[in-house]
Order: structure tokens, then sequence, then C-alpha cells
């Protein structure tokens, strides 16, 4: 995917864009992931990536509810978070307290099974990360998944 970096006035906040054409019936996708230094990345590394293109839950108060375009494939959530350690200045394995957040657009529980891929494929590439879920899920969804895990 190509990206586009906006960085925060104090530096320690960047998003990037990425964008992915339409290809092999997949429709094109604009996705954000943001990555977080707090003091040095090598003391705290937090990103949040994007796990759909829009979000088809619809809530009121967020923006990326207006539009749902398709999930993300595993590759492409990978990708966002490769791409963003290409731009901290220190080895993963060196940083302390090192968080991966799937919460940005979308919610990872309505692409449960390419989120899951992402979790298995990040950990092996990023052992020290942790890998977080947010979700704002409907609770009848959420029970049918904890279902499906337990």
């Amino acid at each position: 995917m190509e990206y586009k970096i906006f960085r925060s006035s104090d530096t320690n906040v960047s998003k990037f864009v990425f964008e992915k054409g339409a290809e092999k019936g997949l429709k094109g996708i604009a996705v954000e992931a943001v990555l977080y230094r707090y003091n040095s990345y090598a003391e705290r590394t937090v990103i949040c990536c994007s796990t759909q293109c829009g979000c088809p839950v619809g809530c009121v108060f967020c923006g990326t509810g207006k539009f749902f375009v398709r999930n993300l494939l595993a590759d492409e959530i990978i990708e966002q978070i490769t791409s963003i350690m290409d731009n901290v200045d220190c080895e993963p394995n060196k940083i302390k307290k090192f968080q991966i957040m799937f919460m940005s657009m979308g919610d990872p529980f309505l692409n449960y099974q390419n989120v899951a891929k992402s979790i298995k494929k990040l950990h092996a590439i990023y052992p020290n990360a942790q890998l977080l879920i947010s979700t704002s899920a409907p609770n009848l969804l959420l029970s049918i998944i904890i279902s499906m895990i337990l």
C-alpha cells in the first residue's frame, strides 16, 4: 500500500494514511493508522491500526460509520504495522512497552478472521508487542464471537 505521513507539531504522534487501488475483485481502500511515541520509541511505542475501510455499525458519533467499503485482509492489517515500524528509530525488540491496538477504523470483531490471522503473524514478527483489541461490537455479536473462541 502507498502511504502518507502527517506528523504532529510536537512529533510524538504521526498519522499514516494508507491507500490501495482496486484489484482482484476487491474495492480500493483508504485507511488510517496512528503511531504514538512516549518520551522515546524505545521507552513506549503504540500503534493503532485499522481493520476495516469504513465501518458497517454506523455509530452516530463516528465519522467512520458513515460509510463501509470492505474488511481489510490480514496482510493489509500487517502491512500497516510493518510500514509504520520502518519509521521507528529503534529495533522493535528493544522497545520496553510496545502496544499494537486494533481499533482505528472499523470494529475488529466484525473482521474477526482476518484480525485473528494478523495477530498470529504479528506475534511471530514482534513477540514483545502487546496485541490489544478495542471493540464496540454489539453485545450479541460479541457473545457469539466469545462462544466461538471458547
